[in-house]
C-alpha cells in the first residue's frame, strides 16, 4: 500500500481520465488535494470525502458495492 501511495502522491493515476492527471497535480501541489492511507488522518479539517475503492461485477451485472458499504460504516464509526 505504501507504494501505491507514492505513486498517487507523484500524480500518477492507475485510471485515464483526460485532463484529470493536470487537473489534480495542479491542485496537490498548491494543497487542495492531498492522499492519506489513514481515516484518521485524513479527515481532519475536510469539507468532501470521495471514496474510491473497488466495484467489481457481481453475477447479475450489477456493482458489488461490500467494499464501498465497509468503508462508509467505518467512517461513520459503526
Amino acid at each position: 500500500m505504501k507504494k501505491r501511495l507514492k505513486t498517487l502522491r507523484k500524480v500518477l493515476l492507475p485510471i485515464y481520465e483526460p485532463g484529470l492527471d493536470s487537473l489534480i497535480k495542479k491542485d496537490v501541489e498548491v494543497g487542495r488535494f492531498t492522499f492519506y492511507n489513514s481515516l484518521k488522518e485524513c479527515l481532519n479539517d475536510v469539507d468532501a470525502v470521495f471514496l474510491a475503492v473497488g466495484t467489481p461485477p457481481n453475477e447479475d451485472g450489477s456493482a458489488d458495492l461490500y467494499m464501498f458499504w465497509r468503508l462508509l460504516k467505518r467512517l461513520a464509526g459503526i
